[in-house]
């Protein structure tokens, strides 16, 4: 039995013949044992013929594909054709056997054909390795996620519970200040006050060195206060103009006295007598407060730290710096360390016994308020032999105040001026009381009691807190702006509640001044004459106003000036109306429309509507110089409730807003 003919996809196989870019064979089909197919090759027919002819009608013939067929199958017909149809991928044996006696015999075998058919590309073993190292890294992806995923869950729990445990400490802080600034207020009033009555030079510089610590306390208490609202927001600069060395030599004071008991010795020299800069004075004053601090914390028993100021050319033609050097002969800093000292949280680890409270942010500090005034910071050290910091900042003008302010003069009759204090505690308002003896003051210990009293004295004046029993202070001043018989009276609020939302809420209800506590004396006293010098002022005005409207009167009046007069004087007592037009006037005067047009339109060149206009912006014009109503209701009170057609009117008078009239005047 021999194989007579091959197919593979139904075509016949050649040796050496190209099928698919692939060569089945270089036999003859007849002697071919192996055959080696590609994948898309998977459909092949075998047929066989007898060598002899007498063993065609006395054999049978059976047959099997190893991995097709689980049993034997007959060959029946020998010129049938055996074919199977897509083969999978795989090695499959092909077995042709003769039947003896109906028995299959083992070495009966007459043929056998080893074949084996190609994996497509997309399932050969390297195609499959790719399969399963992408699968592996969508597995480690996976659990990658989700454990980041937790990580930044819980990370969010924390952080919501550090904000939420934050938020809690600034509201303890919050409602701590009430309590640390006025006591501060009670130490630095009064201090202030002793410093100017005192003659004694020894008393003098004590007291200096208490106001001095109190208000740096304030300052302290202030930025511990306000912390939350620059958190994370790029730093601003508040800049005002400040006389350098008379500022340095202050804070060197400060420190001289309480370094007597470490025998540290502080000088300070400056070259120029006076210099102006213009920076902002709390982040100036924490730049040389970290640095004398770090200079005396690190010198030894009768050391010396030395302070200087010098001028210096700067870069640029015609301006000028100063320079500030801090000069201590402590222990030093290591060369290594220098690099670092400016970074946020670095600290020397060999000065860490002399600095167990530091936290390492103080020079980084230091670094970033100097920047921020368009200055530079520089340092040298030397181990065992001390360190020298030296800071440049531009100078405005040397040896004058580029901004002399001259001193407030009051020139008013304080004999029936009425001040009522509403403050909770005893201590302040007593305080305040003495230091305005020639005002007559009245006292109110609550909210509630301070807008009764208000309603019962109509004071000039009302000094008053904010945080109260019973009515807080800005309920009382609500209810005070709201009534007609308050509304008018100037409101001067001194408050521990350091915030501007605060502020703008005050403002925003027509407070006059918002002082924070502690205060100055002197200040609240600024506030209370300029407040009376306004009153007095507007009170001359008026009767200036009155002589004139009374020598009108008596001149005589013509039948138009007495009409025109009459129609004015109906319009100025219904100028709130917003009703109030031609056919309203016509109504409120007697007088026909068309008549009252025609002869105002004679004597004064305008129509009615243009008239009446014209008296309502002459109203809203003098109210606003008066400076005691809001735009808001000054609107209301000449009759219009659209505030931009208000304003657009307003600009169309007198070529400006009603704000921009206000803050002129």
């Amino acid at each position: 039995m021999i194989l007579s003919r091959l197919y593979v996809n139904d075509k016949p196989v050649y040796p050496h013949e190209v099928y698919d870019n692939h060569v089945i064979t270089t036999q003859n089909v007849s002697s071919i044992k192996q055959l080696h197919l590609l994948h898309s090759q998977n459909n092949i027919g075998l047929d066989f013929l007898h060598t002899r002819y007498e063993g065609i009608l006395r054999s049978r013939y059976v047959y099997k594909l190893e991995g097709v067929d689980s049993d034997w199958r007959d060959i029946g017909d020998l010129g049938t054709r055996i074919s199977y149809s897509n083969l999978e991928a795989g090695d499959y044996v092909f077995e042709l056997k003769e039947l003896v006696h109906g028995d299959i015999k083992e070495d009966a075998a007459y043929f056998r054909l080893n074949i084996r058919i190609d994996n497509p590309w997309y399932w050969t073993y390297w195609a499959k390795g790719i399969y399963t190292l992408f699968a592996c890294l969508l597995i480690v992806w996976v659990i990658k996620y989700f454990r980041d995923k937790n990580r930044f869950r819980i990370e969010r729990i924390e952080k919501e519970k550090t904000l939420e445990l934050s938020d809690l400490k600034m509201e303890f802080l919050t409602n701590m200040s009430h309590e640390l600034k006025t006591p501060l207020s009670l130490i630095i009033s009064p201090v202030s006050k002793l410093l100017a009555d005192t003659k004694n030079v020894q008393t003098k510089e004590l007291l200096s060195l208490i106001h001095g610590n109190a208000l740096k306390l304030n300052s302290i208490v202030h930025q511990i206060l306000t912390i939350k609202d620059w958190v994370g927001v790029q730093q601003k600069l508040y800049p005002s103009q400040l006389e350098f060395v008379t500022f340095i030599d202050s804070i060197v004071k400060s420190y001289q006295e309480s370094m007597k008991n470490k025998n540290i010795s502080i000088t300070f020299h400056s070259d120029v007598d006076k210099c102006f800069v213009e920076v902002d004075i709390s982040k100036i004053e924490a730049v040389v407060n970290n640095l004398l601090s770090n200079a005396c914390k690190f010198s030894t028993d009768n050391g010396e730290v030395k302070v200087s100021l010098s001028l210096l050319q700067a870069e640029s033609e015609g301006t000028q710096n100063i320079c500030l050097k801090v000069i201590d002969n402590g222990i030093g800093i290591p060369a290594n360390d220098l690099p670092h000292i400016f970074e946020r949280f670095y600290q020397v680890s060999k000065n860490q016994p002399m600095n167990e409270n530091g936290s390492g942010i103080g020079l980084s500090i230091v670094k970033d308020n100097v920047e921020l005034h368009h200055g530079a910071i520089h340092v040298e050290s030397e181990e065992g032999k001390g360190t020298s910091f030296y800071v440049t900042i531009p100078v405005i003008q040397i040896g004058k105040n580029v901004n002399e302010n001259t001193s407030i003069l009051l020139d008013k009759d304080e004999s029936d001026c009425k001040v009522l204090i509403v403050e909770d505690n005893v201590d302040i308002a007593h305080f305040i009381m003495q230091n305005l003896r020639d005002i007559e003051c009245l006292v109110a210990y609550n909210g509630k009691m301070g807008a009764e009293m208000a309603l019962q004295y109509l004071p000039d004046i009302i000094i008053a807190d904010i945080m109260m029993p019973v009515l807080n202070g800005m309920e009382m001043t609500k209810q005070l702006k709201m009534n007609i018989a308050t509304s008018t009276i100037p409101i001067i609020i001194l408050t521990a509640k350091d915030d501007k939302k605060t502020e703008y809420e005050l403002l925003a209800l027509g407070v006059e001044a918002f002082i924070s506590k502690p205060f100055e004396m002197k200040e609240l006293t600024i506030h209370i004459e300029r407040i009376l010098r306004n009153k007095y002022r507007l009170v001359r005005k008026l009767k200036e106003e009155e002589k004139i409207l009374e020598n009108k009167m008596m001149i005589t009046e013509s039948a138009d000036e007495k009409f025109l007069k009459y129609i004015t004087d109906v319009i100025e007592q219904n100028i709130s109306n917003s009703d109030l037009n031609v056919a309203k006037l016509a109504e409120l005067s007697g007088y026909n429309s068309k008549q009252i047009y025609r002869r105002v339109k004679q004597l004064t060149g305008y129509t009615t509507v243009d008239y009446i206009k014209g008296i309502r912006m002459k109203k809203a014009a003098m109210l606003l110089s008066q400076k005691q109503f809001m735009i808001s209701e000054v609107m209301y009170m000449v009759g219009y409730s659209d505030s931009s057609y208000f304003s657009k009117c307003f600009v169309e008078k007198y070529g400006k807003t009603p704000k921009q009239y206000m803050e002129s005047k």
